[in-house]
């Protein structure tokens, strides 16, 4: 299963507040997700979402920056959404 798991990458899109990408870390580190990229106009990562972030920070700090979500799915073979607030 940790294979698979590693072949995951989520993806958040255009979040609204960034003290929520913290926790979202968190959520991802438990479960074994170990590759986050965040899609966006903006590089959104600030001192809210590093304090959110807790033990997760190596999460936060290896989060890959994309312009959009095109750019952020390219090369994939498999798109799964969820469409939340956050």
């Amino acid at each position: 299963m940790e294979g698979l798991i590693n072949n995951f990458d989520v993806i958040i899109v255009n979040p609204k507040n960034n003290g929520n990408i913290g926790p979202a870390c968190g959520a991802m580190k438990t479960i074994g997700f170990t590759s986050l990229s965040i899609a966006g106009e903006e590089n959104i990562i600030d001192n809210e979402s590093k304090t959110m972030a807790v033990h997760a920070f190596d999460m936060l700090e290896n989060a890959k920056n994309f312009r959009s979500l095109e750019e952020a799915v390219k090369g994939s073979s498999l798109i799964a959404g969820i469409i939340t607030v956050i």
